[in-house]
């Protein structure tokens, strides 16, 4: 037998005993049955999202319980225990309560279509007294008391919800989310492993290259059986490397993509990464945005798992190796990789390549992306197919010849470290390439860029990680509108809060006027106030900005007006609805809201001991333009 095949004979033994199938999570003792399912419970059910499941910034934080498209499902109290906390808002959750229970956690059931009388009865004492819709209300444990299988509401689609559905989660005492699915729900079944898609390798020193260039490449799978996968090809690497995973779980019965539970990665014996989604915080959800690969997810809508630590990322949920999960491939040699990539019923998935650890040569017949100028991990990629191999890069203080790393067709590669020196233009002999000037701007400083019509505060924590800055070519005007250009939103997401001042050439009514950010032709409102001629803000967001002016009062269309229910169309084109009051003979009406139809409607409304009643209702964008309308109920 050759060498070869007894070394991935063994290799594979190796790998049988390191992902040999896990044994099901079983919660404490007692508490296997200690919670019920909280809705349609004893029958099949159907998930559309699970905890762990890969959302734009933030990880899914429970189970999204089907309902076929219904509302109006009785909802249970998961166990014994208080209402401890009753939110209504117009976005996020909706109607949602929060019952603590005797063993310290927490259960949520969000996305509500209305509670129960006792539960409605407390809700609107508190809500006629603040004469607010939008309430946040923390009971006494003595007040709303439920036994386990007690029906404390029923299921809807409020809040930033896209369809009816139950939302649930289970957390502690200190609000930590766990994983639902860990306590072994009998109506949710799982026997569907996890599915592999694609995987890409990326490089992360100058020096480092993936097949033979300095590029990030990605790999389509092939599946071998129902729970197998392998790359079709031996791949070349050497450097410090770094690997992704588009990869995500499919549950019994339904089509959705939901969150992987964890992630092992092997180089032959070593264990590289490890990534386990039991239990989240909440105040590091935002670490998604590094969690996983941003600037591909912008470009595609594919969200790569990083099987590395990102820098910045302050998620607890990884075991890795001395280097974060990168590997250094240093020795020329075979290497033997593999994936297991598990859900939380024990279903796998395992994926396995190979990877020849290969140095460097000039010449190169891999293919080679024609784009003159690119940016990876902070190095600029200069592609020139001038015969002259050196190029000059202009900076501020000095000039610097580079040479090219490697060459294919004609078709010159040069790399330069971003944090060498500030680039004003690259002359490539034939041709002056000018760059917008970018400044450095490094993470847990706090920051000050200054410019002609815009400063910049970045806060201790704005950023995840060392950014560059364009401080040049943001600003373009024609006779309607300012346009500023905010930093790059294709290359970096922000952790927290960027501060901006502007100041701008037009003349604008100060009362009126306000920041929206553009994207895709449309303008959503960011706010911000003018204090001596300049305009401040804040935003989480980089991208394209302007200074609106909204005087455009909200419209008001009545659908119905009757003794006992009234109903109303409210909408504004810019800046969006701020608040809304309806008064009959002066007396404020408890109105219920859905943004996603414009739609207003009465919740307890009975005047049919009134002969006829004067209605007003009372509308305010965020511009403070108002709209008042009047009406006689008969």
């Amino acid at each position: 037998m050759k060498l070869s095949k007894v070394i991935t004979l063994l290799f594979s033994l190796i790998v049988y005993q390191l992902v040999g199938q896990p044994p099901k999570f079983s919660p404490p003792i007692g508490e296997e049955d200690y919670y019920m399912f909280p809705i349609r419970p004893n029958q099949p059910n159907t998930l559309a999202g699970n905890m762990g499941e890969l959302r734009t910034s933030h990880f899914h934080a429970g189970l999204d319980i089907r309902t076929g498209g219904r509302k109006g499902l009785p909802v249970y109290a998961a166990a014994d225990g208080y209402i401890s906390r009753i939110s209504i808002s117009e976005g996020g959750y909706g109607k949602a309560l929060y019952i603590s229970h005797p063993n310290g956690e927490i259960t949520v059931y969000a996305h509500l279509e209305k509670f129960t009388e006792d539960i409605t009865k407390y809700t609107q004492n508190q809500q006629y007294a603040e004469k607010s819709l939008h309430v946040k209300l923390f009971p006494n444990k003595n007040d709303l008391i439920f036994k386990k299988g007690d029906i404390i509401a029923y299921s809807g689609n409020s809040g930033s919800s896209g369809g009816p559905h139950l939302h649930f989660e289970i957390r502690d005492k200190n609000h930590v989310i766990l994983n639902p699915l860990k306590y072994n729900f009998e109506e949710i079944k799982d026997s569907t492993s996890p599915i592999v898609k694609k995987l890409a390798i990326l490089p992360f020193t100058i020096d480092s290259r993936v097949n033979g260039i300095f590029q990030r490449k990605e790999i389509e799978i092939e599946q071998k059986s129902k729970v197998r996968y392998n790359a079709p090809d031996t791949i070349e690497v050497f450097g410090k490397i770094g690997f992704e995973l588009l990869t995500y779980d499919k549950l019994d019965g339904v089509n959705f993509k939901c969150g992987i539970s964890e992630i092992d990665f092997y180089i032959g014996n070593d264990l590289v990464f490890n990534q386990k989604i039991d239990s989240l915080k909440f105040s590091t959800q935002r670490n998604i945005l590094v969690h996983y690969n941003y600037e591909r997810y912008i470009e595609t809508g594919n969200k790569f798992h990083k099987m590395y630590i990102d820098n910045g990322n302050m998620l607890d949920i990884y075991n890795t190796n001395e280097h974060k999960g990168k590997f250094i491939f240093d020795e020329s040699c075979i290497y033997n990789a593999l994936v297991k990539i598990s859900d939380v019923y024990g279903n796998e998935s395992i994926f396995e390549f190979v990877l020849k650890c290969t140095s460097p040569t000039f010449n190169t017949t891999q293919q080679i992306d024609t784009q003159k100028i690119s940016q990876l991990n902070n190095v600029l990629v200069i592609q020139n197919n001038n015969k002259d191999s050196t190029i000059q890069i202009l900076s501020p203080h000095n000039n610097h010849s580079i040479s090219p790393k490697y060459v294919n067709n004609n078709n010159f590669t040069y790399l330069w470290k971003m944090n060498n020196s500030s680039i004003q233009s690259i002359d490539l002999c034939d041709s002056l390439i000018v760059m917008n000037p970018q400044e450095q701007v490094p993470p847990n400083t706090v920051f000050d860029f200054y410019d002609d019509k815009i400063k910049t505060h970045f806060r201790k924590n704005s950023l995840f990680d060392t950014i560059y800055y364009s401080t040049d070519n943001y600003y373009n005007a024609d006779s309607t509108m300012e346009i500023f250009s905010i930093g790059n939103p294709k290359l970096y997401p922000l952790r927290n809060s960027i501060d901006l001042t502007i100041l701008s050439n037009k003349n604008f009514d100060v009362n009126k006027t306000h920041a929206y950010k553009i994207s895709e032709n449309k303008y959503s409102f960011s706010g911000g106030v003018w204090k001596e001629h300049q305009f401040h803000f804040s935003t989480r967001e980089f991208g394209e900005y302007t200074l609106l002016t909204d005087s455009i009062a909200p419209s008001i269309t009545p659908i119905t007006l009757s003794k006992s229910n009234l109903k109303f169309k409210i909408k504004d084109d810019l800046s969006g609805i701020k608040n809304f009051n309806v008064l009959v003979n002066e007396k404020w009406i408890l109105m219920d809201y859905d943004y996603k139809t414009n739609q207003i409607w009465s919740v307890d409304f009975n005047s049919s001991n009134n002969e006829q009643g004067i209605i007003k209702v009372i509308v305010t964008d965020n511009a403070d333009n108002e709209t008042i309308y009047t009406s006689i109920i008969k």
